[in-house]
């Protein structure tokens, strides 16, 4: 399974459509028979997702459940106490600092961590 890597394994993208781009979203929906979106990230994710809800009168393919769940290591998305990512990023971070300390340690050196 996927559960244990990090990433993503079906790609990805940080560019929003523009405007003439949401009629093919709105047609891979209809072709599609999507019923509903999971929407998984940060910020860009978030902003997609609002330019969906805002193009509904436009577009009726858009009114479809839509969640965003956050994943991002800034853990900064609103409504949120803790995104997916930001612990895995810190531990890897804690986990990074201490071999450097037991380096410095081993050496009796000092080292800077910015």
């Amino acid at each position: 399974g996927w559960a244990h890597t990090g990433g993503s394994e079906l790609g990805t993208n940080r560019d929003l459509p523009d405007g003439g781009e949401y009629y093919l979203v709105a047609r891979n929906i209809e072709e599609h028979k999507i019923d509903a979106l999971l929407i998984i990230g940060g910020t860009t994710a978030y902003d997609g997702a609002y330019e969906l809800c805002r193009r509904r009168d436009s577009f009726p393919s858009f009114n479809i459940p839509i969640v965003c769940l956050p994943a991002t290591i800034d853990n900064d998305r609103p409504g949120s106490d803790l995104s997916i990512g930001a612990d895995t990023a810190l531990n890897s971070i804690v986990e990074a600092v201490d071999k450097i300390k037991q380096s410095a340690v081993a050496s009796r050196r000092s080292f800077v961590v910015e």
